[in-house]
């Protein structure tokens, strides 16, 4: 008797015009590696830059509150480092 395999594949709906018999191709939405996911590990790490040029051990009680409101916006810079370690191994 044949051994059945429940296997499922996530293909991605996006059809390319790569491929040399006319018909559209199906990449995988899973992939080893997703150059994708390089672009935000790039803002990740802006958002850790900008955490640390910024906000980090300044006074901000002697600013003006528009710029008061723009660096407490930074604080969420120092999330870009989890978000960073969570996209390292994809």
């Amino acid at each position: 008797m044949a051994e059945i395999t429940n296997t499922a594949v996530i293909a991605s709906p996006i059809q390319t015009s790569l491929a040399s018999s006319g018909a559209a191709s199906v990449f995988p939405l899973v992939r080893a590696h997703m150059p994708e996911l390089d672009a935000v590990r790039g803002v990740a790490i802006l958002m850790v830059l900008f955490y640390h040029g910024f906000y980090w051990g300044m006074n901000l009680s002697q600013l003006p509150p528009v710029e008061k409101h723009l660096l407490e916006a930074m604080h969420v810079g120092k999330l870009g480092v989890n978000l960073f370690f969570v996209l390292r191994d994809s």
